[in-house]
């Protein structure tokens, strides 16, 4: 119908268009170090929409280059139409940033540094290496991150060896380093050390010495040079020498070779010194002195004598020494008369090593004179436990001769007595004028004699005793025996004349007898000897054994006493009076005893030490006892009816009573006691309980002491 009206439109420049609200919120992000700070990931609209055709073109960069974690990542972008025309003007467009990006650090890398794996032994681990150039350091237009490497070789030890492991350790340096990984650490297994050559001067050498049948030279090795000393610590290394001459014969221009060793915990990380060797050693001839022991003889007449020639030769070698006479002085008796040997020579393969330092030698003999035998006669003795005796000498001399014939010792074979025992006479020497005309063929002599047997008188010494029921003593027997003799005085038995309590009591000794290896050398005088001594009283100790007893009322105890009494002995010990502590019923109650005495025949030989005992015993509950229990209470703390007790109908109540447990309609436990004399206050854990039925659970003991337990219901009212 629009062909019906005339339409006129009218313009209206008030209307607006606000801007559509969007935000923009950045991506989760992780990249590796790359030396920027761009974002892989596109921030997304969290709140509101683009308007259809509208494209919008979004990036996120990081707030720094560095690596890390929880960085901030911050969105940016612009919104296009079709036509790539920025419609970005209508939209007021938020910005939300996250601190969630991460930023890895790079891993770079190297090629093998320059190493060198043999060295001499320095006594440290270090290795010469040199790290070479890194790979994968970030460039950003003409910029070049700032990173340096630097390396460290080290030995696995510092000792020789071969096939020895070494670790080369990288460290990265720069401003820029924390971005980045070091390289790998490189490990070889083909390192070297190898030992150091040391050096020596000369030693100190003695190139001479006299024949003295070995090589051996004196030497003494001078310091070492080429020890390694590191700080304050020098390797433990110490070298000795040992010289030895190529011969051990006497002559000149003989080698001798020096060959150094070395000691010490480190000696494996060296080379020892070179060996030394000398042309110019010098061995000469050994002086061997010829010395001469003469032989005694009896005067024949003539200055012929007899010698054993001996000398410091090296014991092994091939040398004889010969002689071609030995002479006496003069042909004349006498002691240590002068004996000459003459004419030594030396002959053997080894003769050419020693020099005579004499072709003579002398020594001393005697020629002895007239044999004397001397003979003796022995005296009897009583025996005295020594080996000592007298004896009269008589001998052959010329009569006339001005000889007397002296001794030292006279004694017997043995101590022990006997007939007929040897009698020997010891140190025979000769004096007088004409002592020196003979010689003694002996200078002992034996004879016989006899040795009697001594008389042996024993006594006692009795010792006191404690009463002990019996009449057997002890005594200790003294004698009269020589000192030191292996005797024993034996005694068969030793009694009191009684067993009773007394002082100065007599003791009888009885058969009184000897052992012992010096036993045969003595013949008792006496059997049997008296003594005295004392018997004192016996402490008599009461103990108690206590009866139980079922509940009476009443503390009156059954007992039996004890004593450490000799079992024999007529001994009682009565009593006045024997009570527990309480009337109660218990368990291991004490029992008290009082007005011990002690009466018998043998009481006189006791006394008593405690005129009270203590035992232990039970009373046990009495089965006719009664219990009540009331029905109801009023924990209303008016004073009146607030606790549920049990009350009993008769003082024995007590006797029959263990303990009783209160329960409520669930049976949950709400009180226990063992008391008979306390209750319940109605309350658990400090609540007063609610109204309505408990019951009580009783434990007591029935009339054949077997525990019974009865349950009974009760009100607890308010």
């Amino acid at each position: 119908m629009a062909g019906n009206y005339s339409i006129t439109y009218q313009t209206n420049t008030n209307g607006v268009i606000t801007k559509l609200p969007i935000t923009l919120t950045a991506s989760t992000n992780t990249k590796v170090y790359d030396g920027t700070v761009s974002a892989t990931a596109t921030p997304t609209i969290t709140t509101g929409a683009l308007a259809s055709g509208d494209i919008g073109v979004y990036s996120q960069t990081y707030d720094t280059k560095s690596q890390g974690t929880n960085k901030v990542l911050t969105p940016t972008g612009i919104i296009l139409d079709v036509s790539n025309a920025s419609m970005t003007g209508n939209y007021s467009i938020t910005y939300t940033a996250i601190n969630n990006g991460v930023i890895t650090a790079k891993q770079l890398t190297i090629a093998d540094p320059i190493i060198t794996k043999s060295k001499e032994y320095d006594k440290t681990v270090t290795v010469n290496t040199t790290a070479g150039t890194l790979s994968g350091v970030v460039t950003v237009g003409s910029s070049t991150d700032a990173v340096t490497v630097s390396s460290v070789g080290t030995y696995s030890t510092s000792t020789v060896g071969t096939g020895k492991t070494i670790t080369v350790v990288y460290t990265l340096a720069g401003v820029d380093k924390d971005n980045y990984i070091k390289p790998v650490d490189k490990v070889y297994t083909d390192g070297v050390i190898t030992a150091k050559q040391l050096t020596i001067a000369d030693p100190t050498i003695t190139k001479s010495k006299e024949y003295d049948k070995t090589v051996t030279v004196n030497t003494t090795a001078g310091t070492l040079s080429g020890v390694v000393t590191v700080g304050s610590s020098t390797d433990a290394v110490t070298v000795s020498s040992v010289g030895t001459y190529s011969t051990s014969t006497v002559g000149t221009g003989k080698t001798i070779t020096v060959v150094y060793t070395l000691a010490g915990v480190d000696k494996d990380n060296y080379i020892k010194p070179v060996d030394k060797v000398y042309t110019d050693g010098v061995i000469t001839v050994r002086s061997i002195t010829v010395s001469a022991t003469a032989s005694d003889k009896v005067y024949d007449g003539n200055t012929t004598a007899t010698a054993t020639l001996t000398d410091n030769k090296i014991s092994g070698d091939d040398l004889t020494v010969n002689k071609t006479g030995v002479t006496f002085n003069s042909k004349n008796i006498g002691t240590d008369k002068a004996v000459t040997v003459s004419g030594i020579t030396l002959t053997g393969t080894d003769a050419g090593n020693y020099t005579l330092t004499s072709a003579t030698a002398t020594g001393t003999a005697s020629i002895t004179v007239r044999s004397l035998t001397v003979s003796a006669t022995a005296s009897d003795k009583v025996y005295d436990g020594s080996t000592t005796a007298t004896a009269t000498l008589t001998d052959n001399k010329i009569s006339g001769d001005d000889l007397t014939v002296n001794k030292t010792g006279v004694t017997f074979n043995s101590k022990n007595i006997g007939t007929d025992k040897a009698v020997t006479v010891s140190g025979i020497t000769l004096t007088g004028t004409d002592a020196g005309n003979y010689t003694l063929t002996s200078a002992t002599a034996t004879g016989t004699a006899s040795i009697t047997v001594r008389s042996l008188t024993v006594s006692a010494t009795a010792s006191d005793k404690v009463y002990d029921g019996n009449t057997t003593a002890t005594a200790t027997l003294t004698d009269n025996r020589i000192a030191g003799d292996d005797l024993t005085v034996n005694k068969t038995g030793a009694t009191f004349n009684d067993k009773n309590v007394g002082t100065g009591k007599t003791i009888n000794i009885s058969g009184i007898n000897l052992t012992g290896t010096d036993a045969g050398n003595y013949s008792l005088i006496n059997t049997t000897v008296t003594g005295t001594a004392s018997i004192t009283v016996r402490n008599l100790i009461i103990t108690a054994i206590a009866k139980n007893k079922p509940y009476d009322g009443n503390r009156t105890a059954e007992v039996t006493l004890t004593s450490n009494k000799i079992n024999s002995d007529n001994v009682n010990y009565p009593y006045t009076l024997a009570e527990f502590d309480t009337k109660e019923i218990g368990d291991n109650k004490t029992v008290t005893i009082t007005g011990i005495s002690i009466l018998g025949l043998d009481a006189l030989n006791y006394m008593l030490t405690n005129t009270t005992a203590t035992a232990i015993a039970n009373i046990t509950g009495n089965p006719e006892a009664i219990l009540i229990l009331p029905n109801a209470f009023t924990p209303n703390g008016d004073g009146n009816n607030d606790i549920f007790k049990i009350a009993s109908s008769n003082l024995l109540g007590k006797a029959s009573f263990r303990y009783f447990e209160i329960y409520n309609r669930n049976g949950k436990l709400m009180h226990s006691e063992n008391n008979i004399t306390e209750g319940w206050d109605g309350r658990f854990g400090g609540i007063i309980q609610d109204m309505g039925v408990y019951f009580v659970k009783l434990v007591k003991v029935n009339k054949d002491g077997q525990q019974v337990i009865e349950t009974t219901p009760f009100y607890l009212l308010k």
